[in-house]
């Protein structure tokens, strides 16, 4: 943040208002004139900048995974060319596949949940076994474990 956006934040009941206008410009972003679009887009910017040192590594990882003889994903283009100009083959196989699914079935048979345990502040065991039901309840119906299941498989086959 530069001293600009700080000094319009200290500048009273619209400081806020005139610290995001600052913040947009000094962004590159165009303002669409709704406040709530204006800081989803900021907001959306911070994260891919923060994760653009290892967004590519994480493409390239899961290609790798998913590399077959059709795609030749597990070779590199250089190497892969060259093969194809002198009409030799770029067999591959991908053994990766068969320890990922390793890693990813122990993670199914441990199902991931939410736990509510109340403690202090007058929390009781009853309430937290109120917001557990509630949870099981939100999770059930949206079908949650899917959900878990397929960040799972990104989370290995991408190495995160």
């Amino acid at each position: 943040m530069s001293d600009m956006v700080a000094l319009a934040k200290a500048a009273g009941p619209h400081g806020d208002e005139a610290a995001a206008d600052l913040e947009a410009v000094e962004s590159g972003l165009p303002s669409t004139g709704d406040p709530v679009l204006d800081e989803a887009r900021r907001r959306f910017q911070r994260c891919a900048e923060w994760e653009a040192a290892w967004r590519p590594l994480f493409v390239h990882d899961i290609k790798f995974r998913h590399g077959d003889d059709e795609n030749s994903f597990q070779w590199p283009n250089s190497i892969r060319r060259s093969r194809d100009v002198s009409a030799r083959p770029c067999l591959t196989m991908n053994i990766i596949r068969q320890h990922n699914l390793q890693i990813i079935n122990e993670g199914k048979k441990n199902k991931v949940e939410v736990r509510v345990i109340g403690t202090g502040s007058g929390a009781t065991a009853e309430s937290a076994e109120i917001l557990q039901q509630i949870c099981q309840d939100i999770q059930y119906r949206s079908t949650a474990q899917a959900a878990y299941s397929v960040a799972r498989e990104f989370q290995v086959d991408g190495h995160v």
